[in-house]
């Protein structure tokens, strides 16, 4: 049976934010503004080359999940303010 060895985490941020140092090899850091992944190892937060598709995936899952939220929002206002 396979034995899980660590629990990668996955974080989305601007390059300009402090990013975490409590977290395990192999997480991961996407700056949504400039599309550079950084890859977390042995304390250290170094820039992992990417396709440029993968990148343009990631951006737009992150745009696509951030324009839910703010549809939301909207309906949410549209529906106090009819009441």
């Amino acid at each position: 049976m396979a034995k899980m060895l660590t629990s990668i985490k996955r974080f989305i941020g601007v390059s300009t934010e402090p990013k975490p140092t409590d977290c395990p090899n192999g997480s991961t850091f996407l700056e949504k503004d400039t599309g550079l992944m950084q890859i977390f190892e042995e304390g250290n937060w170094t820039p992992k080359d990417l396709p440029s598709m993968v990148r343009t995936e990631y951006l737009l899952k992150e745009l696509l999940d951030e324009a839910r939220n703010t549809n939301s929002l909207l309906e949410v206002i549209v529906h106090s303010l009819n009441d």
